[in-house]
């Protein structure tokens, strides 16, 4: 049940927190997510409603899959060059609502198709038949442990490098809700190999209830975060 995708509301918190200038059109920032549900989707959407622009984090997620191609060619866009320095909005576990050929022989093998949110269109569903094979589609959804990850779902190879390159020129970085496990070892070497290989470090925040977190992140990156509480605290500071 609760991997059913739904129609919801977005998130009022986050609504606060992903204002225009961290999710607007022209924003430089970029939002890195390991949830596969679509909570910050639907915040996204809605947001988009409100600040219209050419070049939107949630457009730009979709494009990113694979979903705009050359008409010559068949093959994936990448983001445009006068994009290059804006945001990107990625989900390094999946999600919900993207699907995928399991065949490694078929052309669309490396392609995601995401359902656009809340659009009238038709939209994928398990089991539905590749239009290229005939496989069945499955969804992309992928878990902490992400043993041969990469061979099943080689699209998320350009999210990871994405992710990696934001983390390594970012100035500053807000985690919530990410614990760092042992168990999620990308993770925890994407993370550490962003911080550690560039010159200068930047500023970390935490949001959780404890600071054991911060210290799991100064251990291996050797930047101490600031820690906060909770989200309303946050934000009322960052306001």
């Amino acid at each position: 049940a609760r991997l059913q995708i739904r129609k919801c509301k977005g998130c009022s918190l986050l609504g606060k927190i992903f204002d225009e200038n961290v999710a607007g059109d022209k924003s430089i920032n970029s939002i890195i997510t390991l949830n596969y549900d679509l909570v910050i989707d639907n915040v996204l959407f809605e947001k988009q409603h409100q600040i219209i622009g050419p070049s939107y984090l949630l457009d730009r997620m979709y494009d990113l899959l694979g979903v705009t191609l050359y008409l010559d060619t068949g093959e994936s866009l990448p983001p445009p060059r006068e994009e290059a320095n804006l945001g990107f909005y990625l989900k390094l576990h999946g999600s919900i609502d993207w699907f995928y050929c399991p065949n490694p022989e078929c052309g669309y093998h490396q392609r995601f198709f995401p359902n656009r949110i809340r659009s009238g269109s038709s939209h994928n569903k398990p089991g539905d038949l590749c239009n290229l094979c005939g496989s069945p589609v499955a969804s992309v959804i992928v878990p902490p442990m992400m043993y041969k990850t990469f061979e099943k779902f080689p699209k998320l190879g350009l999210l990871w490098s994405l992710a990696y390159r934001e983390l390594n020129i970012a100035d500053k970085i807000v985690i919530f809700g990410v614990s760092f496990a042992t168990s999620d070892y990308y993770l925890r070497w994407l993370f550490k190999k962003a911080i550690t290989e560039r010159k200068d470090k930047p500023d970390i925040i935490d949001i959780d209830k404890k600071d054991t977190v911060c210290e799991e992140i100064e251990k291996f990156t050797g930047v101490k975060p600031k820690h906060y509480s909770n989200m309303e605290a946050f934000h009322a500071e960052i306001h």
